[in-house]
C-alpha cells in the first residue's frame, strides 16, 4: 500500500475524506495531530496495521504506555 502525503494537493474535501477512509495510518496520524499528540511511533503503526488489516479477532498485547487505549477507539472511529 502506498502512503499518501497529508500535504499533497487535493481536488476536493471529498477526495480528502476518501483518502482518510481508505488508509487507517493516515487517519491515525491526523487524529494524533488533532489531539496534539506526538506523531505515532513505528510500533503504534504496526498495531494499527494489525487492527485495520489483520484477522477479525485479535488480542493486542504491549507494554504499558504504548497507546493501546488510544489506538483502539481511533480504529473504531475509522471503521
Amino acid at each position: 500500500m502506498t502512503k499518501k502525503s497529508i500535504s499533497s494537493p487535493l481536488r476536493s474535501n471529498e477526495e480528502a475524506l476518501d483518502l482518510l477512509r481508505g488508509d487507517f495510518n493516515l487517519f491515525l496520524a491526523m487524529t494524533w495531530d488533532y489531539l496534539n499528540l506526538p506523531a505515532p511511533t513505528p510500533l503504534q503503526y504496526d498495531i494499527a496495521d494489525k487492527l485495520a488489516y489483520g484477522a477479525s479477532k485479535i488480542a493486542i498485547e504491549a507494554f504499558r504506555g504504548v497507546g493501546k487505549s488510544f489506538l483502539t477507539p481511533a480504529y473504531r472511529d475509522w471503521e
